[in-house]
């Protein structure tokens, strides 16, 4: 709920921004403006493409399958979970990482 209260709230700033933008006819920062927009969905898009990854890795592997092949341990997602996972993370928490580690 705080998360679609933010996005709502970013996009309600945004779009002011946009409306102040153009009543002035200033260009640039409408281009900025869009482009900050473009950069947003991409990584957003990002979040998705990790976070299913995530979810059909973790549907195929649990955690306490024993490796069949050393190309199953060299599975970078493997090691993602084997690393970087603790008890109490959950899926955002893994995909924030993920990003991180891609940045």
């Amino acid at each position: 709920m705080m998360k679609t209260l933010k996005n709502n709230t970013q996009q309600m700033m945004l779009m002011k921004m946009v409306k102040a933008a153009i009543k002035d006819s200033d260009y640039k920062n409408i281009n900025q403006l869009f482009t900050y927009l473009m950069v947003n969905k991409e990584e957003e898009d990002l979040r998705t493409g990790v976070r299913n990854k995530i979810e059909a890795y973790s549907k195929l592997h649990p955690p306490f399958k024993k490796l069949s092949s050393l190309k199953e341990a060299n599975d970078p997602l493997k090691v993602l979970f084997d690393y970087v996972k603790k008890p109490q993370d959950d899926l955002d928490t893994l995909v924030s990482t993920t990003n991180s580690m891609i940045i």
